[in-house]
């Protein structure tokens, strides 16, 4: 059956392409993003224009900046790339329903930006990088795209693309609503009370079969044009797709176009969910997979020495403990996390958003054993750092948004298991560390599904939903290999968000032989950007894995990874500079306040000094005391949207089913 089905799809893409219209090439920014002065920031139209943070934790941004490699370009005397280079732009006109999926003779545009190969022998080559998701657009790929085309001498054309449905691929938006309009009640992201009217917008737009924006939609967009595209069908290409984008790759694979030569999946979505549980990766086990990823953590916390002596020798425990001691009220300490939430919920989110990245995270260990402690010294150095001011550097803007309601309609639809806020609370609690998914996203799911599911949307107003059902035959079903190409899978075993056990899931559900796994110890999301090296100016290892296999030509048993012996190790010590610009002292675990940091919060963040090989670890924030800001605004941003999504929507609202 799935031959079957994989065949089929594959003739249907390459049919599609009897009438290839494309607008295009041209000479275009590399860069979608700015960032403005200082004097500009407060401007309403740089307000406007700043994309939301994320009201769902798992669609943080991954963060590829376009100077993350420029100490190994200069120890290695090659030419940085720069923001100045020039890339392409184009818009090709795909499919709105591609055969077999929807039914509707309108085209849409798909964006594609590539950096053309500037050297090069022989046969041409192309790199596909693919970016998370769902619901971004490719902005964040295009510092990826330049560090790949320079590492790889010019010699491939590297290429990304809007997933439909976001940037300049077809936005899924309610215009007409207004509901993600700057100034609404969420900004660009969709409120509950604004969901039902929003909805009907949709509708009106496009009915209530989403199918036209399902992932198999995306992977048929992208087979379009490595099909028919004459610059890419005679080439050598291999994809890469990182995080969601690595469910897109995959849902490629099931198509096999016959130039793609290679897959790289880098920290991995999972295709198929087990009856085994603790192995389908749904979205409503996040706080269950960050939980265990954070219970590995301190396990390596225990087996370290100096870890262990702080607090150790179980020091999840340790941490539990805590909890119960915060929300009983039993330390001062308390009072400095109090909110209308538990003490203990609030901080679990709080380690959640330092845990996703690699500097940031060693500072749990210091804060756990000053709240341990709550000594004078202690409460003086968690309120100045709980309390500190916003930095006043200015912050890239963005005019290519990318869509709540895409990730809604795909995870909703293939990768969510219905709970209920009881059952998602439970989870969270069960948990030393997570990131809080258990109010309001029920009430999202009933309301974008029109209630798919009675029991657990019992009492929830009704809409007509925006979802659709996955294809058979490739829903729940691993792609084998396809017979002309390999895979390369990357994974980090400390990563929270796409845990190093969906991609042994599925290495092993793969079918073929030209598959390797790679996975990294201490690796975070996002694994090209968390394995610096021990030797200053040494290229990241999963950057020199991933270019070693495409210059092979995608030979799995050729690529070369000696560079994982000199990958930094896990090291607990948190350096006096770290101390400085995370906890304003000169001792993470017992130093005293150092009040002339805390009287410049501003100054201590960005004096902060790094080893080289500490450049590319570049995930979410650079800076240390940046994500404390975030977390405790987006704690308060998410209990204010879960406090409307528990309010019912208006009675007059537009699309509400009777």
């Amino acid at each position: 059956m799935l031959q079957r089905v994989t065949a089929t799809l594959a003739v249907i893409a390459a049919c599609e392409g009897a009438n290839y219209s494309i607008n295009g090439w041209y000479s275009c920014s590399l860069s979608s993003d700015y960032t403005p002065s200082s004097s500009a920031v407060g401007s309403a139209a740089a307000r406007a224009f700043h994309e939301p943070r994320p009201r769902t934790p798992w669609s943080r941004r991954l963060d590829f900046k376009v100077d993350a490699l420029d100490q190994y370009f200069a120890a290695s005397e090659k030419e940085p790339p720069s923001k100045s280079i020039v890339a392409e732009c184009a818009a090709v006109q795909v499919p709105l329903c591609h055969a077999g999926i929807c039914s509707n003779p309108r085209t849409i545009p798909a964006f594609v930006k590539r950096i053309p190969a500037s050297s090069g022998l022989g046969k041409k080559k192309a790199l596909w990088v693919l970016q998370g998701g769902p619901g971004a657009s490719s902005v964040n790929m295009e510092g990826l795209m330049a560090n790949l085309h320079a590492l790889l001498d010019g010699q491939f054309s590297v290429y990304t693309m809007d997933h439909r449905g976001t940037g300049r691929s077809l936005l899924l938006d309610c215009e007409a609503s207004q509901a993600t309009a700057a100034g609404s009640p969420g900004g660009a992201s969709v409120t509950a009370d604004e969901l039902p009217s929003c909805l009907a917008d949709i509708n009106y737009q496009f009915g209530t079969d989403a199918s036209m924006f399902s992932v198999s939609s995306a992977a048929a967009d992208l087979a379009h044009v490595l099909a028919n595209d004459p610059a890419l069908a005679a080439a050598d290409v291999f994809v890469y797709g990182v995080s969601y984008g690595t469910y897109v790759v995959e849902r490629l694979m099931h198509l096999a176009p016959h130039n793609v030569k290679g897959y790289v999946l880098d920290s991995v979505q999972a295709e198929s969910f087990p009856a085994d549980t603790t192995l389908a990766g749904f979205y409503s086990n996040w706080d269950r997979d960050f939980g265990e990823v954070a219970s590995a953590f301190f396990a390596l916390c225990d087996a370290d020495a100096f870890c262990a002596a702080q607090i150790g020798p179980n020091s999840r425990a340790t941490v539990m403990n805590l909890y119960a001691a915060l929300d009983a009220n039993a330390t001062q300490c308390a009072q400095l996390i109090a909110t209308d939430e538990p003490p203990s919920w609030t901080l679990r989110k709080y380690f959640a958003a330092l845990f996703t990245d690699m500097e940031q995270r060693l500072l749990i260990p210091a804060l756990v054993k000053r709240f341990v402690r709550c000594d004078a010294d202690d409460l003086q150095v968690l309120s100045a750092t709980l309390g500190r001011a916003a930095p006043t550097e200015p912050s890239p803007v963005s005019y290519v948004r990318g869509s709540d309601l895409l990730y809604s309609t795909i995870v909703f639809s293939e990768i969510w298991q219905p709970r209920t806020d009881a059952q998602l609370r439970a989870l969270f609690e069960a948990e030393p560390i997570a990131s809080g998914l258990y109010d309001g996203i029920t009430a999202t799911y009933c309301l974008t599904t029109g209630s798919a599911v009675a029991s657990v949307c019992t009492g929830q107003p009704r809409t007509k939903g925006f979802k659709y059902t996955p294809p058979d035959g490739v829903w729940n079903v691993t792609a084998a290999v396809p017979a002309n190409a390999s895979v390369l899978v990357l994974a980090g075993a400390l990563d929270p968000q796409t845990p190093a056990k969906y991609a042994r899931l599925q290495f092993e559900a793969m079918t073929g032989v030209h598959k390797r796994l790679v996975v990294f110890p201490f690796a975070a999301h996002g694994v090209i950007n968390s394995t610096p090296m021990t030797t200053p100016g040494s290229l990241p290892c999963a950057y020199a894995v991933l270019a070693s296999y495409v210059r092979t030509g995608g030979d799995v048993d050729g690529v070369d990874v000696s560079c994982e012996a000199d990958v930094a190790p896990l090291r607990f010590e948190v350096s006096r500079a770290a101390a400085q610009a995370g906890l304003f002292t000169d001792d993470a675990f017992d130093g005293p306040l150092n009040s002339a940091l805390s009287d410049a919060p501003t100054k201590a963040m960005t004096t902060q000094t790094s080893s080289p090989s500490q450049v590319p670890l570049i995930i979410v924030s650079a800076l240390f005391g940046l994500s404390m800001l975030v977390v405790l605004a987006l704690g308060l941003a998410l209990r204010r949207q879960q406090s409307r999504a528990k309010e019912p929507p208006y009675k007059s609202a537009t699309g509400l089913v009777p």
